[in-house]
């Protein structure tokens, strides 16, 4: 199946979604804005990427996107 990156800023949302996920068959990672995202998934190149956007500010989930799109230029 798909291998989701989720990015959300509490650690316990991160573990629901990616519980009810896995038992659907998909791989996840993930990550708080906090860390740094790259350093988190290594090499892995997800394949989709669920962002927890309620309250962020438009520019940090700009700069996120744009990290991970040149890290995988």
């Amino acid at each position: 199946m798909s291998n989701i990156l989720i990015i959300t800023k509490e650690k316990e949302n991160a573990r629901n979604l990616q519980t009810r996920l896995s038992e659907l068959g998909h791989s996840c990672i993930s990550a708080l804005f906090r860390e740094n995202v790259g350093e988190k998934i290594g090499g892995v190149v997800p394949e989709l990427v669920m962002v927890e956007a309620d309250g962020q500010n438009p520019v940090v989930l700009l700069s996120l996107v744009q990290g991970l799109k040149a890290q995988y230029k």
